[in-house]
């Protein structure tokens, strides 16, 4: 509609054309203008832009002009895709997690932000949370050598407030972690048969994996799966502390909004 009433202005006499069409000149870049067009007329739904923080800044854009112009369908569809890309329940984060096909976080959080896309704020502020400040997409980049989205960021791109988010959340995480396993564990009624020393040693040694580990649910998660939990440990223990650990996760999971102050940060 916006483009049609814009080609459609009626002509003045000394309108300049080019090959025989009246021509109109718009402030937009160029590039960002022909992506545009070309999502009104291709298909959204591609994989091309995912992983790469330059794509999604390149969105950014995209979806300024959506605003300008008022095509709010095709906004309505790229956000859609992205909000694609973030796990909103612990399932989907398990599925995708595994096969590092989450983007890069940091210009993730910042698209959400500048665009009002917080559904996908809790995953990626997570995944963040699990990168090394030295694991900088920029830098990596200039080096010619091989990006893994999963371990490096583009930091550059992060606000001052949604950097102290993301500290303020790593350290609230670890507390809240090392209180609902210690919580969980301690109130247990245990098997009298099942060797006390070594069940403590056990719980012991799986909440310090947890609490060290950059990557909380990953951590609990090895210990769900593993097969074995040594000898002295009875069976209903294992399966105990395998349950108290998925309620752990879910946990944890349903609370990134509140470690993270997501709703503290004015979009």
């Amino acid at each position: 509609m916006v483009f049609r009433d814009l080609f459609s202005i009626p002509p003045v006499d000394e309108m300049e054309t080019y090959e025989g069409v009246p021509l109109v000149y718009l402030m937009d870049r160029s590039d960002t203008l022909q992506s545009l067009l070309q999502l009104v007329y291709n298909d959204i739904d591609s994989p091309f832009w995912r992983l790469d923080p330059c794509t999604l800044r390149h969105l950014h854009d995209i979806l300024e002009l959506t605003d300008k112009y008022a095509i709010d369908y095709l906004r309505e569809n790229i956000v859609t895709q992205i909000e694609s890309c973030w796990p909103r329940t612990l399932r989907r984060w398990d599925e995708l997690d595994p096969n590092g096909l989450l983007p890069e976080p940091a210009s993730a959080i910042r698209l959400a932000r500048e665009h009002i896309i917080p559904s996908i704020l809790p995953a990626a502020f997570y995944h963040l949370s699990r990168i090394s400040i030295e694991g900088d997409w920029r830098n990596i980049r200039q080096h010619g050598e091989a990006v893994k989205s999963v371990c490096v960021a583009d930091w550059g791109l992060l606000t001052a407030d949604d950097l102290r988010c993301l500290l303020k959340g790593r350290a609230k995480m670890r507390r809240a972690s090392q209180e609902i396993l210690r919580f969980g564990f301690h109130r247990e009624e245990w098997p009298e048969e099942c060797s006390s020393a070594k069940r403590w040693r056990l719980l012991g040694e799986i909440e310090e994996a947890c609490i060290k580990s950059p990557d909380i649910l990953h951590a609990a998660k090895d210990y769900i799966e593993k097969e074995d939990y040594g000898d002295g440990v009875c069976q209903p223990c294992c399966s105990r502390i395998r349950y108290d650990l998925g309620t752990f996760r879910y946990t944890l999971w349903t609370m990134l909004s509140d470690f993270f102050s997501i709703h503290m940060i004015r979009t």
